[in-house]
């Protein structure tokens, strides 16, 4: 378990692909642990490109400080053991069981092959609520059955960094929660978790610290109440909408109509 105190830097990032920049140049807040940060913004505007950045999938140069060793500057073993990341589309591995898939995933991860490595994966099923899951093959899944046990790859080497790329995207209500909640859970226990959601509602309930990204740009991060504005969503999302809460207080948005 995650519990010692640290802090996710990023400084002066640059990101993106040949001959296609994303990140020109991003510095975000310091990120504390047992927090969760989403990174909200449109289509295109470089959040998946950070998570990928951070892991180090995709080229970058800059600054990202965590526990006192920059990020950018490890191998991919040593930065595995930083880093559990939840790509938003996994490679087909159909074929697998939810176990042999942890199990893959903690070998990925330069964890030796054996009874320990399935012990540990048998643990992150059990974390989740999917033990019962361990012998069936992932094709034969529900959606939010798979995200949990992709959840369950990304967790089961005990990263103090969590990198989830919408972990929520077309499930339905319950899953969703389900998810979210382990998410948060997760967090609580003392790690540092960075997720993509496009549900901005979803993301004001759920996060501490919530970042608006538009054109690989930073446009504004703060509390959920502080960020979710009416000026924001026409300066990013180009649309007329007004923020109000609910009874139980929490943010609700209520999009009118485009911007004139």
């Amino acid at each position: 378990m995650a519990t010692a105190s640290t802090t996710l830097e990023v400084d002066d990032l640059h990101a993106g692909y040949r001959g296609r920049p994303v990140l020109a140049g991003l510095a975000l807040a310091p990120v504390r642990t047992g927090t969760i940060a989403a990174l909200v913004g449109p289509n295109g505007a470089g959040k998946s490109t950070l998570l990928r950045a951070l892991c180090g999938l995709v080229p970058a140069r800059g600054r990202v400080g965590f526990g006192g060793v920059d990020l950018l500057g490890l191998g991919p073993g040593e930065r595995a053991r930083h880093i559990g990341f939840m790509p938003q589309n996994l490679p087909s591995t159909a074929a697998l069981t939810v176990l042999e898939s942890v199990i893959s995933a903690l070998k990925a991860g330069a964890e030796p092959a054996s009874g320990d490595a399935r012990l540990r994966a048998l643990a992150a099923l059990h974390r989740l609520g999917i033990a019962h899951l361990a012998m069936e093959q992932l094709g034969r899944l529900s959606g939010g059955q798979l995200q949990l046990a992709n959840l369950a790859q990304a967790i089961a080497r005990e990263p103090p960094l969590l990198l989830l790329d919408e972990p929520t995207s077309a499930l339905d209500l319950h899953y969703q929660l389900r998810v979210i909640g382990a998410v948060r859970t997760l967090a609580d226990e003392g790690r540092i978790v960075v997720v993509v959601l496009h549900d901005l509602a979803f993301a004001a309930r759920w996060s501490d610290h919530i970042v608006v990204l538009d054109k690989g740009r930073l446009h504004s991060q703060g509390a959920p109440q502080k960020v979710i504005t009416a000026a924001m969503l026409r300066d990013v999302y180009h649309v007329e909408a007004r923020v109000e809460r609910c009874s139980n207080g929490r943010i609700q948005i209520m999009a009118d109509g485009l911007v004139a």
